[in-house]
């Protein structure tokens, strides 16, 4: 009674790339839930940059000498420039913008995850297929 040699390797081998294949699919849904609360965390942070450039924007525009009761600004440029010191100044808007970097970061490196889950989902059901046909052609062969 023995046991061809072949076939020995083989069963492990199959129930670890079993095991990898019944894995991929609950990660890949995990980190594609997981890059839905990231785009939406992006989407917000930018809707808060907006929000903090449309204050500061509305201050800049509207900004009025005391004495003369005219605009501080009296042209596009001076307004411009007024704009672009001011949110350099603005604790909120650079707080917002940083808050909007780290959330396109979080988004990208998500993405990131998904995407090499799909690869691996996609190199595993490759290697099954072959393992498979080798089956076939080791049975076939008795």
């Amino acid at each position: 009674m023995t046991t061809p040699a072949p076939f020995i390797p083989m069963l492990t081998e199959i129930s670890a790339l079993k095991g990898k294949l019944l894995h991929v699919p609950d990660a890949l849904l995990k980190a594609r839930l997981a890059l839905a609360e990231a785009q939406d965390r992006e989407r917000d942070a930018g809707a808060a940059v907006a929000e903090a450039k449309a204050e500061v924007e509305y201050a800049v525009i509207n900004a009025v000498d005391p004495t003369t009761g005219k605009s501080l600004h009296a042209n596009e440029a001076a307004r411009k420039a007024a704009l672009a010191k001011a949110l350099g100044e603005d604790a909120a808007y650079r707080a917002a913008l940083k808050e909007a970097g780290l959330a396109q970061s979080e988004r990208t490196q998500t993405a990131l995850d998904v995407q090499r889950l799909e690869d691996e989902q996609r190199a595993l059901r490759a290697v099954s297929d072959l393992v498979c046909q080798e089956v076939a052609l080791l049975i076939a062969g008795r």
